[in-house]
């Protein structure tokens, strides 16, 4: 056989070879293979899963049900017609005082406890109770939601509510965003969320040290390729995944995604003229740094804390103490009053002025 009919044949059959394993590859997309893997070893929030619905948005991922009651007996969970926790007392079409939004995780929402026990509820009886007002705080806390999810419900909520006066923020949570319940989205529904971008499967699964090339932006584009068009390595990557037991460890590509939702927020903001006030919760080991942002702020941290009122998920009582203590803060410092007006120049990081809590 001469050399050129030994290298036709040779390339044959590595086409044919090249052939197989496409057409293998291609069948683990086509039958959802790879995504049926995957959907089991994501990261999913598992608190009061009932009171939320899955949604298209790839980075939300879920958010409260209007109108909801649950059927628990140990605490009482309602919502409003806005997908926010209600706080016990009606909020109208238009608001006839100062209107607030205070967004963030768990702590915000307000774990194991009633919808008039909540940070938001016990804020907004404060200002009720201080003012002799209308004052109305929207509890926009949901469960696990991490930096991105918490800066992008703000956002939106602001095109949904209205006659906001002011934007509350509290962000507790690194890491990854989670999921709700992943195994029960359609298998088209989760590929196409994760397809939208790249920060949205490298947040998922970051890239391993372990890929054949030595730059790491080289390494970050070869894993990104695959994760985009690879089945196999996909169901690869997800049997890793799933040796980290659905852990929430922070990567430069989930920060990567907290900083541009955090700075589309703030423009947002912006344009339409609401500020945001960033309420940093005396939880130091779990709150997130925020170096990389420039915000007005305020803490909740004060002298004689326990570690029970330092607890993310504190009792009634003491989400009751933080609540009259940031009013007392809002007053003193002239960053909020009775007419709604937010003025920020109050805050840390304003003008670099910084002041404790009153006692």
């Amino acid at each position: 056989m001469t050399a050129g009919r030994w290298l036709g044949r040779l390339g044959v059959a590595a086409t044919a070879a090249a052939a197989s394993l496409v057409l293998a590859d291609r069948s683990l997309v086509w039958t959802d293979r790879d995504m049926a893997q995957l959907a089991p070893v994501l990261y999913a929030q598992q608190a009061d899963v009932d009171a939320y619905l899955p949604v298209d948005d790839p980075v939300l991922r879920f958010r409260l049900r209007a109108s909801y009651r649950s059927p628990e007996t140990r605490f009482h969970l309602s919502t409003d017609r806005w997908q926010a926790r209600s706080t016990g007392l009606p909020h109208a079409d238009r608001s006839a005082g100062p209107r607030l939004l205070w967004v963030g995780a768990s702590t915000i929402f307000g774990a194991q406890v009633d919808d008039d026990q909540t940070l938001p509820a016990r804020l907004e009886s404060d200002l009720r109770t201080r003012w002799r007002s209308d004052a109305e705080v929207f509890n926009l806390g949901h469960s696990g939601y991490s930096v991105a999810q918490i800066a992008r419900l703000a956002r939106l909520a602001l095109d949904e509510i209205p006659d906001v006066d002011g934007v509350f923020v509290t962000l507790t949570n690194r890491g990854p965003s989670p999921w709700l319940r992943p195994e029960d989205l359609p298998p088209d529904q989760l590929r196409t969320m994760l397809q939208s971008e790249p920060l949205l499967w490298l947040e998922v699964d970051p890239t391993p040290p372990q890929l054949p090339l030595v730059g790491p932006r080289a390494r970050d584009r070869l894993h990104w390729a695959l994760l985009r068009n690879s089945g196999a390595y996909r169901m690869l990557r997800a049997v890793a995944l799933g040796r980290s037991a659905r852990q929430r460890t922070p990567s430069r590509w989930s920060q990567a995604l907290d900083a541009r939702e955090l700075a589309a927020l703030a423009e947002h903001a912006a344009a339409l003229d609401v500020p945001v006030l960033f309420v940093h919760y005396p939880a130091a080991p779990h709150t997130p740094p925020l170096d990389h942002v420039e915000h007005p702020s305020v803490s909740l941290e004060r002298e004689g804390l326990s570690d029970a009122a330092r607890d993310p998920h504190p009792p009634a009582d003491h989400l009751a103490q933080h609540a009259s203590a940031l009013g007392a803060l809002l007053e003193a410092r002239g960053i909020l009053g009775p007419d709604g007006h937010l003025d920020l120049t109050g805050a840390d990081g304003a003008d670099g002025a910084s002041a404790p809590l009153p006692p």
